[in-house]
């Protein structure tokens, strides 16, 4: 029986977990993008109608985060960069040096916040208003000063990146760009919501290296950095406070509403104190220790999962979870309505 309804709990969610498990296993598979994001979209589907929109047991709950955690990061290809990416809207890039993102604006709601974890070279981030942009675009002009060309009019709109930077993009007028970074992206949706101004990537290809043991490799060398500074377009950056949260645990709010994206620290100090979702869902990556997560209901606590580092998982709307550790835990969350996480093109 469910004991916030009193009525016999539905099946659904098993079948669904069955059904997410199956899609899992071929999105483990290198392929390409269009056929990848055809099985990512068949999964939120999956998790969409049933696993974020029910109250899910402990159980199911921890079923779901232990899907997530096997699967790990979808690998999305491009020729500038690897996308590594989370069912609901948090990325890792690892981008090639000078190579980024085309030069693009949203064209619906995505909102995008971009924390830099390294910068290469010819590192830079765009910014610029879009009326601005149709005022002083010219296509060659612009190639030039992307080749390496000195250009006041394109400068003045152009940050130098360091570790740590986040940048908010929360307007549909805004073009902008992220060059020769490591970067999170925490994003309202993974889809691609954009119309391309200045394509500089268009016709390339795909780098031979670029295979699961390349991200693998690429994605154990990062680190997360011991400080963030929110960046304005015009470069001034303003430090992110770490707030102390509860004893032993800091964290920084990178983003509010309606992404929430935060760095969360939590020391080591016995059992993990239970933790409550919302209506929101919890996208995880742990950067530092590894964890054991619980997830309780009015029958205890469930086994516990193991969360080694480097693991992502998902926790769901309306749950009660713990993480338990003998060391320092450090994670990137992102807090996102299931509606808007899930939202399609």
């Amino acid at each position: 029986m469910d004991a916030t309804t009193g009525r016999p709990r539905s099946d659904a969610p098993a079948r669904a977990l069955l059904g997410l498990t199956r899609i899992a296993e071929e999105l483990k598979t290198d392929r390409p993008i269009a056929e990848l994001e055809q099985l990512e979209a068949d999964a939120k589907a999956l998790i969409g109608s049933t696993l974020l929109s029910e109250r899910l047991s402990a159980r199911d709950a921890i079923h779901l985060a232990a899907i997530v955690r096997d699967l790990g990061f979808l690998r999305k290809y491009k020729s500038y960069a690897v996308k590594a990416a989370h069912l609901l809207g948090y990325s890792i890039f690892l981008q090639r040096p000078a190579e980024g993102f085309s030069f693009q604006i949203h064209r619906d709601h995505k909102v995008e916040v971009f924390h830099i974890l390294a910068t290469h070279a010819g590192a830079k981030v765009f910014i610029c208003p879009y009326s601005e942009w149709l005022e002083g675009y010219e296509p060659d002009r612009f190639a030039r000063w992307l080749a390496g060309a000195s250009d006041s009019e394109y400068d003045r709109h152009a940050v130098i990146p360091r570790a740590g930077d986040v940048y908010r993009i929360d307007q549909v007028d805004t073009v902008h760009t992220v060059i020769g970074c490591d970067l999170e992206e925490y994003a309202n949706t993974s889809f691609d919501m954009v119309t391309r101004l200045h394509d500089q990537n268009s016709g390339r290809s795909i780098p031979p290296q670029f295979q699961a043991s390349y991200v693998a490799e690429r994605l154990r060398g990062l680190v997360l950095p011991d400080a963030s500074y929110l960046v304005s377009a015009n470069g001034l950056r303003t430090p992110i406070p770490e707030e102390i949260v509860a004893y032993g645990e800091t964290v920084r709010v990178l983003s509010d509403a309606p992404i929430t994206a935060r760095i969360r620290s939590v020391s080591p100090n016995g059992p993990g104190r239970i933790r409550q979702t919302g209506e929101p869902a919890l996208a995880l990556n742990l950067w530092h220790g590894s964890a054991a997560l619980r997830v309780h209901d009015e029958d205890g606590g469930t086994p516990p999962l193991l969360l080694p580092k480097g693991s992502i998982t998902l926790i769901p709307p309306h749950c009660s979870w713990s993480v338990d550790s003998d060391e320092t835990l450090t994670w990137s969350e992102q807090e996102i309505l299931p509606s808007e996480a899930l939202a399609t093109p």
